[in-house]
């Protein structure tokens, strides 16, 4: 009987021992400081545990401005007192990236809930906002998108960012490009289609692109209202409008009955 006691009292203090082991997985995670215009974002994790047990898990980045991949669970068997390394790969730091402050994570899953975080830095050039205006009038407090054959077109651009350099090609619609500066007037000389396309850069920004299309025609179309007729026209035109209703009612009448 005491053997019996003895026995159930040790498995017990070894089911609490090794479920109190289980506190001991220790993840860690190795990353640098800074990525840069040009670098992949990576990391490595490493993770240990006191006994030999399988967890699940899961690591990637959180940004603000990279979109999140999806969460992807991983199974590991791991071994009593040796270390599991493992590497993550994320992005390429390029132009479409901002500069933000992020975090690289481990979270395990199983056999209990853990997350361990670790902060980093993109440095990167930043992008600013860049608009084109077409404008019927210099003062471009306006934008138009068309244009009568022989106006005069003022081209002009918006960036809160000043001293900026400038590339400004127009496409005429013969097919023909035209290298302009900005501000400029053009001459609406052709009917059709124009483009104007612009690159922005400055030193320490991200270069920006813009494009905005505009037609030009040979007249406004001219809508006739009744006020703009002569009194004796209108009254013409509508006897002879009232004349052809009745003779197609007529018409169908007669159609129907002798049909």
């Amino acid at each position: 009987m005491k053997k019996t006691v003895s026995c159930l009292i040790f498995s017990a203090l070894l089911l609490l021992s090794i479920s109190g082991v289980e506190a001991l997985i220790t993840p860690s995670i190795d990353i640098k400081d800074v990525f840069r215009a040009g670098e992949v974002i990576s990391f490595s994790y490493t993770v240990s545990s006191d006994i030999s047990q399988q967890i699940r898990y899961a690591s990637g980045i959180n940004c603000p401005n990279i979109p999140s991949s999806l969460l992807e669970l991983k199974t590991k068997n791991l071994i009593a007192d040796q270390p599991f390394i493992e590497n993550y790969t994320g992005p390429l730091v390029d132009d479409s990236i901002e500069p933000q402050s992020c975090a690289a994570y481990f979270s395990l899953i199983e056999p209990y809930e853990m997350d361990v975080n670790k902060e980093f830095m993109i440095i990167a050039n930043p992008s600013f906002s860049f608009n084109i205006k077409i404008c019927p009038d210099q003062s471009c407090t306006e934008e138009s998108k068309t244009f009568v054959r022989d106006s005069n077109i003022y081209l002009d651009y918006d960036s809160e960012i000043e001293n900026l350099t400038l590339d400004a090609v127009l496409k005429l619609p013969d097919g023909r490009t035209r290298q302009i500066t900005l501000p400029s007037l053009a001459k609406a000389e052709q009917i059709g289609t124009y483009e104007l396309e612009v690159t922005a850069s400055k030193t320490g920004y991200k270069t920006m692109t813009a494009s905005e299309r505009f037609g030009v025609i040979e007249k406004q179309a001219e809508i006739k209202w009744a006020s703009d007729y002569d009194t004796g026209e209108f009254w013409v035109d509508l006897f002879l409008a009232i004349i052809f209703i009745v003779v197609v009612l007529v018409v169908i009448i007669l159609f129907k009955r002798y049909k």
